[in-house]
């Protein structure tokens, strides 16, 4: 009876080694890992974008054939059932394009006025700040070696500006290639995710069973549970941070015209847009709108501080609780927490989706601590009163 549980040590001892071996390799070749790992994600790039298309397509494709298919056909049969994944899966993609490309052909107009008035601003900003730098150092009374040394800088300066033109040019030759690789990779998985999406439900299955396969059956439910959970966390926080930011744009863009704010369409396109990021995206939408203000009259740029402050006490005691609500089951706190780490290590793309994974991760953790705390309870009060 002891040889097995002396081969069951030997082997835990053994992973454990083996374990210390592979990451002692990976700190000490980490560029080397870093580097492989992105090389896999540039290989996965139409396969995740795929993945992503296809849940974003399924939101209201799921909607469609629980809510709206089976009340509008007028004859049941076969055909009409067959017929039901092909005629909702294109009518949510045709919603999305019809969508983006109606934002498209609205905004973009908009937008580019928008950029041009703000080109038409820079020459009088420009302006502003040189007359106003002149007249500080003029105040100064500089003596003339230190007037040399400013000459000295602002040679330097203009030196380094055309430096920086020098380097533009790679970059943005770069910055093209990674759009074309980027354009090309939606694309390809534009067109796999039709594929997932006609078969989901096999392919949930396959995955299903490969689980099975290779894992316990208690530990295959859990994986499946977790999956689930994850699943609703993140549709969840999607749909209803889309709406809110949708929200957030349109009274954003209304009260900048009743107040009379200059540049409102393309100020409220960049704080729609930064809300999707919770908690303080609508400040870092409203920074470039602020700033210009800021320049051009400072009066007005103070206002403008305060109308958004306003919107975003709106946004977070009337709008974020109904529109997403509690859904997420997570705090202000827990919220920014989460969106600070993920925002460091993914950028925007991590600010956006680190809540509905933090949120996961809570929920888990909270149920395995009222798990725990349930069970020393209940060993407790039995202790304490024993059964006769």
């Amino acid at each position: 009876m002891l040889i097995p549980n002396k081969n069951s040590q030997m082997i835990k001892i053994l992973l454990i080694a083996a374990f210390g071996v592979i990451l002692y390799v990976v700190l000490e070749n980490f560029g080397y890992v870093l580097a492989g790992v992105r090389s896999f994600l540039y290989l996965l790039n139409p396969v995740l974008w795929g993945i992503l298309i296809a849940f974003v397509a399924n939101l209201p494709m799921r909607f469609l054939e629980e809510h709206v298919y089976d009340r509008i056909r007028k004859k049941e049969g076969k055909i009409a059932r067959k017929l039901k994944r092909p005629v909702c899966m294109i009518v949510s993609y045709l919603v999305w394009v019809l969508l983006i490309t109606g934002i498209v052909v609205v905004l973009l107009p908009e937008f580019i006025g928008g950029i041009q008035r703000l080109g038409t601003y820079l020459p009088s900003i420009l302006r502003t700040a040189q007359s106003t730098v002149g007249q500080w150092i003029d105040g100064l009374e500089l003596s003339e070696e230190i007037a040399d040394a400013v000459s000295d800088f602002v040679q330097n300066l203009f030196t380094l500006i055309r430096d920086a033109m020098t380097l533009l040019l790679p970059w943005l030759i770069n910055f093209t290639r990674n759009i074309t690789d980027g354009v090309t990779g939606f694309f390809l998985g534009f067109i796999l995710s039709f594929y997932i999406l006609y078969r989901k439900e096999r392919w949930i299955t396959s995955f299903r069973k490969l689980l099975y396969a290779f894992l316990p059956e208690q530990k295959a439910d859990r994986t499946v549970y977790i999956l689930q959970m994850a699943n609703d966390h993140f549709s969840d926080f999607a749909a209803g941070q889309v709406i809110e930011s949708l929200i957030i744009g349109i009274l954003c863009f209304i009260g900048m015209n009743i107040f009379q704010f200059d540049l409102a369409f393309l100020t409220s396109t960049t704080v729609a847009f930064f809300s999707l990021i919770p908690l303080f995206g609508t400040y870092v939408g409203a920074i470039p709108g602020a700033f210009i203000l800021l320049m051009v009259d400072p009066a007005e740029a103070f206002w403008f501080a305060v109308f958004i402050i306003v919107l975003k006490c709106v946004e977070g005691y009337l709008i974020y609780p109904r529109v997403v609500g509690h859904q997420i089951g997570l705090s202000g706190m827990w919220v920014l927490f989460a969106v600070v780490i993920g925002g460091g290590i993914g950028g925007f793309v991590g600010c956006l989706i680190s809540v509905p994974i933090f949120a996961t991760v809570y929920s888990l953790l909270s149920e395995q601590i009222d798990k725990r705390i349930h069970d020393k309870l209940s060993n407790a009060l039995i202790q304490e009163y024993p059964v006769k």
